[in-house]
């Protein structure tokens, strides 16, 4: 999910839902689409199905979509490796976005 619709390499705006964040509130998806995540190395992550919502004040990126994907989703103390054929795609941790 994001609220950043410049991400959108395309959207569908017909696929509207609501979506329940982590207070319990529903906020309103307005529709879903591909986004591509530019990895510091210059490589690319692309994502499927991403909601857009436009009331999100931060990026959310669901487990079980990348592990759909073929992706290894490993968690540390320090943060989130995302992983693929053995190799390190992309980290993550709560207080900064992904990177390579």
């Amino acid at each position: 999910m994001t609220f950043d619709k410049e991400l959108f390499q395309s959207i569908d705006y017909t696929d509207r839902r609501k979506v329940e964040v982590g207070d319990g509130n529903l906020i309103d998806s307005i529709g879903t689409g591909t986004v591509v995540i530019t990895l510091r190395d210059g490589q690319s992550l692309q994502l499927q199905d991403v909601l857009y919502v436009p009331n999100l004040t931060c990026h959310l990126i669901s487990v079980g979509k990348l592990t759909q994907g073929g992706y290894v989703c490993l968690f540390e103390a320090g943060g989130v490796h995302i992983i693929k054929r053995g190799r390190i795609e992309a980290r993550g941790s709560k207080s900064t976005t992904f990177s390579n």
